[in-house]
Formats: C-alpha cells, sequence, structure tokens
C-alpha cells in the first residue's frame, strides 16, 4: 500500500507548503516547537530519498526520528493516527533514515511511557506508584519479555492495577498502548512467570 492510497488529513485542509505538513503532524501530536523544527531539519537533510519515494511519508518520519533521538514519548501509532499513514509505510520511512546512519537513536525506557498512559486511564497514585517500582526495582525482568517499551509499561501497569485492586481491563490498557489485547495478556502473564511480584 502506498501513500498515494490514503487520504492525507493535511490535503483535506489545503496545506499545500511541504514543511507545514510536519508542523501539522507536530501540533497535532503536542510536540514541543524544538522538535518539530528538528523534525524540519532532518527532512531537509535527506530530500535527496524523496526523490524515488513519497516526499510526505518522508516528512511524517523525519518527524519520528527527531521523536526518537530526544527520547520523546510518541509511538508510531501516533503518527499513524495523526497522518492517517499505515505502520508499516512509517516504518519503512523510518528504516530508510535510519539506515542513512547519520543518526543516534535513544533506545526508550518503560518509565517514559508509564505516566502518560496512567494519566490516560485514570489510574490512581499509588497504583501508578507500584508499577514505577516494579518498573525499576524489577528492570531485568521486564527486559525479557521484548523491546517495545510501550507494551512492557502497560504489561506492568496491569499487573500493578491487579494487585492493587484497581478495576481495569486489558483492552483498556491495549487501547491506550495501541497494541492487541493479546499482547498485555501475554506479557503480562511472562512477567508474573518470571516472579515480577516476589521479593
Amino acid at each position: 500500500m502506498s501513500v498515494q492510497n490514503v487520504v492525507l488529513p493535511w490535503k483535506k485542509e489545503g496545506v499545500n507548503y511541504l514543511t507545514d505538513i510536519i508542523n501539522f503532524i507536530g501540533e497535532k501530536t503536542c510536540l514541543p516547537r524544538h522538535i518539530i523544527d528538528e523534525g524540519i531539519s532532518i527532512y531537509n537533510d535527506n530530500m535527496e530519498l524523496g526523490k524515488n519515494w513519497d516526499d510526505e511519508v518522508l516528512q511524517v518520519s523525519s518527524l519520528y526520528m527527531a521523536c526518537r533521538i530526544h527520547g520523546i514519548p510518541r509511538t508510531m501509532g501516533d503518527f499513524c493516527y495523526a497522518g492517517n499513514i499505515t505502520r508499516q509505510i512509517l516504518f519503512d520511512g523510518y528504516t530508510r533514515l535510519f539506515n542513512t546512519s547519520k543518526y543516534k537513536v535513544v533506545v526508550m525506557n518503560p518509565l517514559s511511557y508509564l505516566n502518560r498512559i496512567t494519566s490516560m486511564i485514570g489510574v490512581d497514585p499509588r497504583t501508578s506508584n507500584f508499577a514505577q517500582n516494579l518498573l525499576i526495582t524489577k528492570s531485568k525482568q521486564c527486559s525479557l519479555i521484548g523491546h517495545d517499551p510501550i507494551i512492557r509499561a502497560g504489561s506492568v501497569l496491569y499487573i500493578s492495577c491487579v494487585k492493587n485492586g484497581f478495576n481495569i481491563t486489558q483492552k483498556d490498557i491495549a487501547e491506550v498502548c495501541q497494541c492487541s489485547e493479546s499482547s498485555i495478556r501475554v506479557n503480562s502473564k511472562k512477567l508474573m512467570d518470571v516472579g515480577i511480584l516476589e521479593d
């Protein structure tokens, strides 16, 4: 599937200037100005990639790259939703930028996503603090369930909710984490199997 097969929101709203696409997505994902400017800079440095590739996707990918460089907790799903493109299209664009070897990407910490998830769900402070403590003190066990930090944070939060009697479903957390319900279920079980709640 190519980006031409979807109706891009900036086209619907009549945005004509190329960097306005980055501004549009940046504002829609609530990014600070310096990250948006970094996305524009990355785009300008890699315009030659757009010769044999869709320029609009290059811009969205450049903004996502800026977030990864500076450790801003945004997911591919955030950009896919804001830009109305598929995850595969964005992943391909990000991979092309990453393969230029120009950029040092920060490995995201699940803690970066935890506050965002808890605030969106409305988790009480005790449950949130318990999840944060698990991510810090049981980091070795948490690292065993994969590399996606938001799924890791969501799975730990679900365990914390069950432990502290906070009424939440796996589906609720999966929707906020932009992943499947089975991802939360399977990874929560893995964490329990490796003894995340054991002293």
